[in-house]
């Protein structure tokens, strides 16, 4: 019979790397959603313009300012997805053309002295989507309020009973 296996030592490598796993895979998830709240609103308030826009609206260019928001929103979010899929293929040609011409040991050093490949450039999308995002709430709600009906939405509503709101239609009373 064998010794009882020992659990593995975990190493700060270990947890480094699990932690960085962790962001990336909930980096992705968020920033997929964004993608998908925000074509959904775009899409929502484009096609269904005609049910909430009055003849008379003001501030239309709050709306439209909202849709561009969120039309850049969906394209730089979609864009900071494909740059995660982008930054471990350069990293990954990049180890590769260092081992080419320097040789192993040169390279790991290389590497060790640039600290890592220049990830932060693709930032920028993410950034832009958020910031797109909450433009985009902020003029749809700019919009909704130029154009409530302060007369319309606290009158009170009658309640007015007809007869056929609640007879059947076999019954006597029914008009």
């Amino acid at each position: 019979m064998g010794e009882p296996d020992q659990p593995k030592a975990i190493t700060l490598d270990d947890l480094e790397f699990a932690l960085n796993q962790t962001y990336h895979k909930a980096h992705e998830d968020w920033m997929g959603r964004l993608v998908t709240v925000s074509a959904m609103t775009l899409t929502l308030t484009v096609s269904l313009q005609n049910i909430y826009v009055r003849a008379n609206a003001q501030g239309l260019w709050l709306l439209r300012g909202c849709w561009i928001a969120l039309a850049i929103a969906v394209l730089a979010s979609l864009a900071g997805l494909y740059a995660q899929v982008i930054k471990p293929l350069e990293a990954w040609k990049d180890v590769r053309e260092k081992r080419k011409n320097l040789g192993d040991a040169k390279a790991v050093e290389s590497i060790r002295a640039q600290a890592g490949w220049r990830t932060d450039r693709f930032r920028i999308y993410e950034i832009i989507a958020v910031i797109a995002f909450v433009l985009a709430v902020v003029f749809l709600t700019a919009f909704s309020v130029q154009n409530l009906n302060p007369t319309t939405i606290f009158a009170p509503v009658p309640l007015t009973a007809t007869p056929s709101r609640f007879l059947p239609l076999g019954h006597p009373s029914y008009p």
